[in-house]
């Protein structure tokens, strides 16, 4: 019986690695007003973007997939700016993302990543200023 539990831990071991992600929110300013704090302007609603994928996927690809979401979101409440941004994995304006990995307890031993996690919030505002 010890064995079975043994095995049960062993196979639940699981952890994971953030990862910087080098963009530039400047990119994205032929679609939308990008800015890491708040706009003077009407604040709309808290809009989120997400990107996930299989193990091999890039960071910097899912970080892009994640801001087009947020932005899509943003354009969708009305909004022609963004604020207040804020990645998950480092809880402010520096995007990260987080690799999930699980140990697997067949030989050899493996550490392999299981999945790759993206997500932004930010604020969506109407804004009568352009750059």
């Amino acid at each position: 019986m010890k064995r079975i539990y043994l095995l049960l831990f062993c196979f639940l071991l699981n952890g994971c690695s953030i990862y910087p992600v080098k963009i530039s929110y400047q990119e994205f300013s032929d679609e939308i007003l990008v800015k890491t704090d708040s706009w003077t302007g009407e604040k709309i609603a808290k809009v989120r973007g997400h990107s996930g994928g299989p193990l091999w996927s890039d960071c910097r690809s899912r970080a892009h997939y994640a801001m087009r979401d947020l932005i899509d979101k943003a354009k969708d409440q009305g909004g022609n700016a963004i604020g207040d941004v804020k990645w998950d994995v480092s809880l402010d304006s520096n995007p990260m993302c987080q690799k999930r990995w699980i140990f697997f307890l067949f030989p050899p031993l493996l550490l392999t990543p299981f999945f790759v996690d993206v997500g932004i919030e930010a604020t969506a505002y109407k804004v009568t200023t352009h750059k």
